[in-house]
Order: C-alpha cells, then sequence, then structure tokens
C-alpha cells in the first residue's frame, strides 16, 4: 500500500547540500569585549565587621561586589534599563549579608531601593516612592542610604527631589521625615551611633535624632562626602570641615583646592581627594592628626596598571570616593572616571597603584565596525576614545590615538579596502571636534589636516563619518561627514578639504548622544550614499553631490548590505525593521519587529549566499538578539544567557569575518559579543533550556459534572483551535513564526476501568526544525494520576508527575498558549507549565482520524526525483531556472510504505514538512490511500525539504527532499 502526499508550500528559504541546514540547532556563548572598565566609579562602600567585604556603585553599569580578587556584578541580570544606575549602597553594619541599592539612571524612569540578603546575589525591591538620577549631576556625591548600626530595621533615603525617607521595618514601609527641605537634593547620609547626619544640597548638614530634626549650626553647604571618626564629623565640599562638640570648624587644607571630592576616615587617619583644578588627576592627601596637617600621597607614584591601554593621565582622573580599609588604614582605594585603584600603603613616600578591575567592564560605546579583513572589531567609545580588536582573549594594547580624542562618536571603514578606516569624535574640552583616518585598518592613525569650523572659525562637534565603498584614483574614499549643530561636509582627499553639501537633506540632526546610523555609504555601489532624515529617504548616486528623495518612509536608522545590490534596510519609529531591495525605492515590513534598537549584516553561514542578518528588539513580542539566515523571512532568539543585555542595548555590529559573531552596544555595560559554537549532536542536549523548573507533583481536586462512561477533553492553543473527543483520536496542530508546536490527543477510553490512559503529545520543533516530544499521560479511573514526558529519538525522559487520585476520568484538561507559556490545566488548576520563548503566530491546521498507528521502524520512504537547482540560492530580481519554473503547479508525491500490524487496518502517521530553517510548509495526517494537493504557482526562493514522521511513541522518522 502507498500513500501519496503532495506538500503545500510557499517558501523563502535556501538550498543546502545533503545533511547540511541553514539553520541547524545551535548554541551561542555570550560575553563581554574585554577593555577593561573606563567608566565612572561613584562610590566604594567597605563593611566593618568583614574587611574584605567591599562593594563598587557606577553612574551606568550597575554594582559589584569584591569577591576572591576580582569584582562580580550584582545587577547583570536585571531586565529593568533604569535599574542598572546606582545612586547610592548601604550595608547594613549589624549584618554582613544585608545591603541596600538606591537605582535608578534617570529620575522620568522607573526608581526603586532594593534589598539583598544574601551580599547582591538576589535582590527584593523595597517599594520606594521617590526617584533618583544616579548619572545626573551629584552622581559623585556621598551614599544616599544609611542603615542604623543599633536597629537593622531603621533605614534612611535621600533623594534629590522628595527630601529625607525613612523606613522602621526594613524597607518594608516608608515615611517622609520632616524638617530636611524636599526643595533641596538630600544625596549624602551616615550614622553615628543613634544620631543620622543627613547632607542638604543647599541647606547645609541636618542632625536627625528620634526625638528631633534640626540643622547644624555653621555647616556648609554643598557637603559632597561625610565621615565619622572618634566622634567627630567630617564634611567635605568647598573645603574640609569637623563638626565637634557641638561647634563646626574649618580644617586646613592644600591651597588651590577647589572642593574636596573624595573623604573617609578612621580615628585619627583621615584621606581626602581634592580637586586641583585639573579633572584628570586629582591628588590625594593622608593625616594622621585629624586633619591638622596633610601628606601629599603623590608626592612619588607608581601605576601598576593591569590593562595595557592605561595612560598615566588617566590615574585618579576626577577622583569620586576613597575607602579606607577596615583591616589596615593604610590600604586604601580609589574610584575615578576610569575605574579603582587601590595601594597597600598610601604612607609610603613612594606609593605604589594598581587598578584590580577584573568583572568590571563599565563603558558607553557609540558604535563599532568590524571589517572583512583585518580587525575583527574596532570601537568607537564615550570618554576612552576605543579600540582595535583581532582577537578577544585579552585587553586591547592600546586606544586610538593621533588624533586623541576624549571621544569617538563614529567610525566607518571602505568596504573596497577596508584597510581605510575614518574616525570622528571630540577632544578633551568635550566641545571641538577632530577626526582622522588610518591606512592600515585602524593600527596607526592619521590626523585630519583639517575639520569643518563654524563662522567663529571653531570647529564643529563630531557627528556621524560615512565612507564611500569605493577608492578614487587619488587612493583616499569620498567622506561625507554630518556635524553636530552643523551642515553636512564632503571631502575627497582625506580631510584636507571639506566643503559643504548644499544639497543635503534638510531635517537632520542627530545631536550628541546618538546611536543610529543616519547618513551611510551603499556596501556595493562606490557612488551611493543614502541620508535617512525626518522627512524622508534620501539617495545619492554622484558620491554625496546632489540628493533625491527616494521615499517617504521616516526612517530612524539604516544599513546598507554588503552582500546584495541595491539592498537597505531600516527602522522606523516604531522600531519595526524595514527592507528595500532597490535602493530605497521601495520598502517592505519584516514582520514581528518592534522596539528594535540595532540590527547589522555579518558573514553568512556557509552554504547561504546571504548575509547573516541580526537585530536587537523585540520580535512577536519576545525581547532579545534575533539572527535570520534566510534574509528576514524568520528569526531565531540567540540571547539566552546574555548578561546585561537591558542595560539600553544601543547598536548592533554584526561579524565580517565569522559566521554568528555579532557584538551589543550597550550603554555602560561595554559591548557584549555572542559566539556562535558549532552545531551539536542531533539529540537535544539535557540543559534544553525552554522548560522552566517543574515542581514534582500537584494536588488536584474538584471532578467535572460530565456523565459517567464519557470523557470530555478540550483541547485549546490560545484562540486557534479547540475540539473534543469522545472515543476517537484527535490530531492538531499549529504554525508559530519561528517553533512549531504539533498537538496529538489521543484517547483510549474504554470505560471506568482503572489505568485507561489519555496520551496528549506536544511535538516541539524548534527553529531549526528539530523535534522534541512532551507525552501528556492523563490516568483513568482510581489509580488517576498525570505525567508528562520528553521523548527524543525514542529516548523517555520524566518531567512532572501530577498525581490527581481517582478522579480524573472525568476531568476537563485544557492547554493553553499564553504569555509565551504553554499551561496545562485539570479542571482549571496549572498541573504543567512549559516556557517557550516565541510567541505564537497566526494559522492552523487540525484533522480527525481512527486511533490505529504503526511504528516507526515499519514505515520505508521512497523520496521522489525532484528538481535540483544546482545548490543555488536565487533571489528577488533573478532569472529562474526553466527547470524549477516547469515544477510550479505541479503534484508532488512522497511514497510511504506503511506495513499492517494487522490484516485490515491501516496505518496512521502524523507528518509535518519543513523548509531548510525550521518553517512549518506543511503537515497532516497520513490514513488509508491518497492526500494530495499542488504545488503553489509561486515559489520565491529554492530550498531544500524536510518530512518528518512520527509513530505510537513519538519517535521521529526524518527524510530530505533534497531539491525543490
Amino acid at each position: 500500500m502507498s500513500v501519496r502526499k503532495c506538500i503545500q508550500f510557499a517558501l523563502l528559504g535556501l538550498l543546502l547540500a545533503w545533511g547540511q541546514t541553514c539553520c541547524a540547532q545551535s548554541e551561542y556563548a555570550w560575553s563581554t569585549v574585554p577593555f577593561g572598565g573606563g567608566g565612572y566609579i561613584t562610590g566604594i562602600v567597605t563593611h566593618p565587621a568583614d574587611p574584605e567585604l567591599v562593594y563598587a556603585r557606577t553612574d551606568v553599569s550597575g554594582a559589584y561586589r569584591w569577591e576572591n580578587g576580582k569584582w562580580v556584578s550584582m545587577t547583570e541580570q536585571f531586565t529593568e534599563k533604569n535599574f542598572y544606575g546606582v545612586a547610592g549602597l548601604a550595608v547594613d553594619p549589624g549584618d554582613p549579608d544585608t545591603v541596600y541599592m538606591a537605582v535608578g539612571k534617570y529620575p522620568d524612569q522607573p526608581c526603586d531601593v532594593l534589598k539583598s540578603d544574601d551580599r547582591g546575589v538576589s535582590w527584593s525591591s523595597c517599594s520606594f516612592p521617590q526617584t533618583f538620577s544616579a548619572n545626573g549631576d551629584l552622581r559623585a556625591f556621598g551614599e544616599c542610604i544609611a542603615v542604623s548600626p543599633l536597629d537593622s530595621n531603621v533605614v534612611y533615603v535621600g533623594t534629590e527631589s522628595g527630601g529625607l525617607w525613612k523606613s522602621s521595618d526594613g524597607g518594608g514601609t516608608w515615611q517622609a521625615v520632616a524638617g530636611v527641605p524636599e526643595s533641596s537634593p538630600v544625596r549624602c547620609l551616615i550614622f553615628d551611633g543613634a544620631a543620622l547626619y543627613a547632607a542638604s544640597y543647599s541647606g547645609g548638614v541636618y542632625k536627625i535624632t528620634s526625638e528631633h530634626c534640626e540643622k547644624i549650626q555653621g555647616s556648609p553647604p554643598a557637603v559632597r562626602r561625610m565621615a565619622v571618626a572618634d566622634g567627630a564629623l567630617y564634611m567635605a565640599g568647598a573645603g574640609l570641615y569637623k563638626y565637634a562638640e557641638g561647634s563646626v570648624s574649618m580644617l586646613p587644607v592644600e591651597s588651590g583646592v577647589s572642593y574636596i571630592s573624595g573623604l573617609d576616615a578612621r580615628g585619627q587617619f583621615i584621606v581626602i581627594s581634592a580637586n586641583t583644578g585639573n579633572i584628570m588627576k586629582f591628588p590625594l592627601y593622608y593625616s594622621t592628626d585629624g586633619g591638622q596637617t596633610w601628606n601629599n600621597a603623590f608626592r612619588r607614584e607608581t601605576h601598576n596598571s593591569t590593562i595595557p591601554w592605561f595612560r598615566d593621565e588617566y590615574f585618579s582622573s576626577s577622583t569620586s570616593c576613597v575607602a579606607i580599609s577596615w583591616k589596615d588604614s593604610r590600604r586604601v582605594m580609589l574610584g575615578d572616571w576610569h575605574g579603582i585603584w587601590m595601594t597597600e600603603d598610601i604612607t609610603a613616600g613612594h606609593t605604589v597603584w594598581t587598578n584590580p578591575m577584573e568583572g568590571i567592564e563599565e563603558s558607553v560605546p557609540f558604535w563599532a565596525v568590524s571589517t572583512p579583513s583585518g580587525a575583527r572589531l574596532i570601537t568607537a567609545l564615550a570618554d576612552t576614545d576605543g579600540a582595535r580588536y583581532t582577537a578577544f582573549d585579552a585587553y586591547p594594547e592600546n586606544v586610538h590615538d593621533a588624533p586623541r580624542l576624549m571621544s569617538t562618536t563614529s567610525i566607518d571603514f571602505c568596504e573596497e579596502a577596508p584597510e581605510f578606516v575614518a574616525r570622528v569624535g571630540v577632544k578633551t574640552d568635550n566641545a571641538t571636534g577632530d577626526g582622522g583616518y588610518s591606512l592600515d585598518n585602524g593600527v596607526t592613525w592619521n590626523p585630519f589636516p583639517n575639520f569643518p569650523k563654524d563662522e567663529n572659525g571653531a570647529a564643529y562637534r563630531g557627528g556621524r563619518i560615512a565612507v564611500s565603498a569605493r577608492m578614487q584614483d587619488n587612493g583616499f574614499p569620498v567622506l561625507l561627514l554630518l556635524t553636530i549643530g552643523g551642515p553636512a561636509y564632503r571631502s575627497v582627499d582625506g580631510g584636507t578639504v571639506w566643503t559643504e553639501i548644499t544639497d543635503f537633506p534638510p531635517g537632520l540632526d542627530q545631536g550628541y548622544w546618538s546611536w543610529k546610523a543616519r547618513i551611510v555609504s551603499d556596501r556595493t555601489d562606490g557612488s551611493r550614499f543614502y541620508a535617512a532624515t525626518d522627512t524622508g529617504l534620501y539617495r545619492s548616486d554622484d558620491s554625496g553631490i546632489s540628493w533625491t528623495k527616494t521615499a517617504e518612509d521616516v526612517l530612524l536608522s539604516i544599513k546598507s548590505d554588503f552582500g546584495r545590490p541595491g539592498a537597505l534596510w531600516g527602522m522606523d519609529r516604531q522600531g519595526r525593521l524595514l527592507r528595500s531591495l532597490d535602493g530605497g525605492e521601495h520598502f517592505e515590513q519584516i514582520y514581528g519587529t518592534s522596539g528594535v534598537t540595532g540590527f547589522d549584516f555579518g558573514k553568512g553561514r556557509a552554504g547561504c549566499t546571504s548575509s547573516a542578518v541580526y537585530f536587537c528588539g523585540y520580535y512577536n513580542g519576545c525581547f532579545g538578539v534575533f539572527q535570520s539566515d534566510d534574509y528576514g523571512a524568520s528569526f531565531r532568539h540567540i540571547s539566552a544567557g546574555a548578561k546585561n543585555l537591558y542595560n539600553e542595548a544601543s547598536f548592533v555590529t554584526a561579524d565580517r569575518q565569522e559566521y554568528g559573531a555579532v557584538y551589543i552596544g550597550t550603554n555602560g555595560s561595554g559591548i557584549l559579543r555572542a559566539e556562535f559554537l558549532e552545531s551539536r549532536d542531533e539529540e537535544f542536549s539535557e540543559d534544553f533550556e525552554k522548560l522552566t523548573a517543574l515542581p514534582d507533583t500537584w494536588e488536584c481536586s474538584g471532578v467535572s459534572t460530565v456523565a459517567q462512561n464519557q470523557y470530555n477533553h478540550e483541547l485549546k492553543l490560545g484562540a486557534w483551535i479547540s475540539g473534543s473527543m469522545e472515543g476517537k483520536a484527535v490530531y492538531k496542530g499549529v504554525r508559530l513564526d519561528n517553533n512549531v508546536f504539533m498537538l496529538a490527543f489521543r484517547a483510549n477510553n474504554q470505560g471506568n476501568a482503572a489505568g485507561n490512559i489519555c496520551n496528549v503529545y506536544f511535538n516541539y520543533h524548534d527553529n531549526s526544525g528539530r523535534v522534541s516530544a512532551y507525552q501528556l499521560s492523563l490516568a483513568g479511573g482510581e489509580a488517576g494520576g498525570a505525567e508528562l514526558r520528553r521523548i527524543i529519538g525514542g529516548e523517555s525522559a520524566l518531567l512532572a508527575v501530577a498525581e490527581t487520585g481517582g478522579a480524573n476520568k472525568n476531568a476537563n484538561y485544557t492547554v493553553e498558549y499564553q504569555d509565551g507559556r504553554i499551561r496545562i490545566n485539570r479542571n482549571g488548576i496549572v498541573i504543567i507549565d512549559i516556557l517557550d520563548e516565541m510567541p505564537v503566530s497566526s494559522g492552523y491546521f487540525g484533522f480527525e482520524a481512527v486511533n490505529t498507528v504503526v511504528n516507526i521502524d515499519d514505515i520505508q520512504m521512497t523520496l521522489p526525483e525532484v528538481v535540483l537547482i544546482d545548490n543555488v540560492v536565487y533571489s528577488e530580481g533573478r532569472e529562474v531556472p526553466a527547470a524549477l519554473d516547469a515544477a510550479r503547479g505541479k503534484e508532488l508525491t512522497v511514497e510511504l510504505t506503511l506495513f499492517r500490524r494487522q490484516a485490515g487496518t491501516y496505518g496512521n502517521v502524523l507528518y509535518s514538512v519543513f523548509d531548510s530553517c525550521g518553517r512549518l510548509q506543511a503537515a497532516g495526517f497520513a490514513h488509508g490511500d491518497t492526500l494530495a494537493a499542488d504545488i503553489p504557482a509561486a515559489l520565491p526562493e529554492g530550498c531544500a525539504l524536510w518530512l518528518y514522521v512520527w509513530d505510537q511513541s513519538m519517535k521521529p522518522g526524518i527524510a530530505k527532499i533534497p531539491g525543490i
């Protein structure tokens, strides 16, 4: 007996050689591109009872704990982007395990006070009603949280716009404290026994006890830091002040000090850092007599940096804080603009400093490029210029130089000659622009001989630069520069002469803090540039001289694909991806994308002629990083395990030399890096990450009112399919965008006898087309129960058991897909909960059949001879071979021989067909003689197909249809 099946499909896939798939099941390893800090450490907090317990906070990169010689992030798994700014830290002096954190980069976004009982491993919300500004002007002031050393339940929190608040139950509830003005920021708190001192920015320092709140007469305004030692309160601001025995006195410090930024004290030993006019280096002073005399700790010093690129000028730059060790007062840490430094003996005549930065990767990248040869990655960073990488196993040896920039705001290269790289940015004054070019792929740099200037002769600030894809006869590419606050310019001689582009389209001024590419070169046409403005998309076909509007679409970021002429992708105001294949004349939306923050094209997979496409954002409601090997027809989620991804992921740069490598810029946590790990064994590994932890048992109660001797099991999947069965089998399935579930409900209904079984099969296909089956067995009668098993290749693993007593013979079971989860309910009680990260799309198929199944070993598949298209992907606009054209509208058959288990019965086969990128193209239930249909007349691209069939145990049989 044979069954003919004609497979309905509409493909946008890739033709591959036998044994290859364009989307094989894979893993991605995530890490951070090693740079070595580079961001602002705004506070260091030590614990008086545990000398080795040290915490550090940052303005935009969360908080860290010192552990075993390195820093451990306490915030890398946060999913609220605003929580990566930490405005204050406080330890509980009575409990080393308890720590509090005030989180909130910006006050107009979610903020809170968080509490941890395990040294920052996990956190709980304290539901604090006010906001913080960890990246604001007062970020380097002292800690805005304090815990009473006499009562761990008493916690105070200062705010910048809401005054002082108190909790008497360990952060459970909060009350405003009267007497401290709300009109002035309360940014520094410290306890001395039962008394709390709170520094009001414009109102002086207040002393709060359980009885009263009063201002300390003579206390200075703008107090940045405070310390308590030997019954005295030290206050650092425009000078250093001491409050003792009811009066305030000013202590002598070195002349020329603008303000004191860091302060700590132990007994009569005091350490301060001071601004003496050079923000690149704040000197440290220490006193051994309570501040009466001072010693310069930087009279002679050596910097033993653990980071090769660290310049001496970075040492103690804009120092924000100092911390004296509770174990040894000579051991001192300082936090500054670029990291943390430590000395074992600050009193030595020649101090030796090292920067223990392992574990802290704090930087704000503006942009990065990956070139097809040479550097894997060249970065453009705020505050530290940027660096070049050929590997990622060590910190870079150097940062960019000549010109020396404080921040590189944009970088680009010539596609035809990637040894030419250009960058622009701002100098150390953060107001004057500059830039340069490299002729050796970023190893060395040459300053532009000139830089565009305004009518007053001042150089414009950096901006965005675009480099043409082709070199000119003079050895330079064409450079287009969009300045910040000024016009666009063009140079054809390496920046010697800049000519204003008078025809440049209006409505385009990005500002300084921008992570969008709104002016780009075409990667395949050396004379073409694009500009995405607020009035539409413009294109220049004469190297930037004249511009023509090609589309009304308002795009916030655009990129040209190096691998496909005329291909331009963009991102609109809703964060949706759009694609044009005709040079920006027409765009089509990439379905399912929203909230996209960046995208890029990387090296394609072996056997694929298309570039690999990556984006960061939402795909069908799921946030993460996604990759497509079929040019946007489908995407797979690749960011499981990525840390710090929610810290305002900005741009995406895909690797041009290695397939599967991609880089994600963040707003404070550096650049994240994903590395593709080659396909694992064809069976799923035991760490299948789409399953949540399941409890061992459930308590289920309640009995349906369904009549005796009748089972009524309802099968649901969202709002798409539902059905009931009474003594028969129902097989139904659903198509998802990337993942595919086929649901097979088989009922063995034989009255009320104990041990009756209903089997519910959930056949899960990941987006590479591999199969994993879930079987829910529902036992009837008095021995009732339910269990969930995962079956892969015939191997069965028990995942969960539900003990339901003897009532489930009349139970209602529902299977629902909602909010990214599969839930199995019995009489309304959830008994199975499976996480699936890819949401449901639309469409379903369904059918019914009698309950006869065959074993997979009894199935023989004979593949027909089908059209083979020379193993070439045929994209839109290319001529399709006549052989493929002749196959359109014809019937495709696959012969299946089903061996009968007994005379007079037919075998039933549950089957589905997937293209090479895992998208479901056809599914059904084969029984009897023939199931046939026609091939659709429209086949955009060639693709290989795979046929899966399952027997009663869900053991899959796989065959390939190798050449449609």
